[in-house]
């Protein structure tokens, strides 16, 4: 521990890139210590990807979207993150996981959130099942109507996400 920040470094081998048809997942214990007594402990998980656009292979082609190195076709769809029983909020988490499973096997590998924050749980089972996620900006505004952007949106948060 340095002027209260704490570092380390470690070698990943072989490195496995999270993608919608394989989405590895590293698991991963961080521990805080003084001498031998943990003062806390996290558990998380991370993957890794890359996220760019070049122009297609074939001459006169479109940019295309590429997930590590591959040209991606996207086969989306709008999830409104509507639930029956709580509006925006769904009765319980197996109903978010759900959404990820069936939109797995209608053939999607892509879903935009529509004008919210959603559950960070439905972010989750995107990450382990291996589904993208496109999230539109809320139309929070500052003042009159809208008021401040909510305490919970944290961009760190949603960058911390694989999907």
């Amino acid at each position: 521990m340095k002027q209260g920040e704490a570092r380390e470094s470690v070698i990943i081998s072989p490195v496995l890139l999270w993608n919608p048809n394989e989405p590895h997942l590293y698991q991963t214990v961080f521990e805080l210590q003084r001498g031998k007594e943990v003062l806390d402990r996290v558990q998380t998980y991370f993957g890794m990807r890359k996220i760019d656009f070049a122009p297609a292979e074939e001459a006169g082609g479109a940019v295309a979207l590429r997930l590590n190195n591959r040209a991606r076709y996207l086969r989306g769809a709008l999830h409104q993150s509507y639930y029956p029983e709580g509006v925006y909020t769904a009765g319980d988490v197996a109903t978010l996981k759900n959404d990820i499973v069936y939109a797995k096997r209608a053939g999607f590998n892509f879903l935009r959130i529509h004008i919210k924050i959603d559950d960070p749980l439905l972010l989750y089972w995107a990450d382990r099942l291996g589904m993208l996620i496109m999230a539109d900006f809320s139309k929070f505004r500052r003042g009159r109507r809208y008021g401040a952007w909510p305490a919970a949106f944290r961009a760190d948060d949603a960058r911390s996400h694989r999907s």
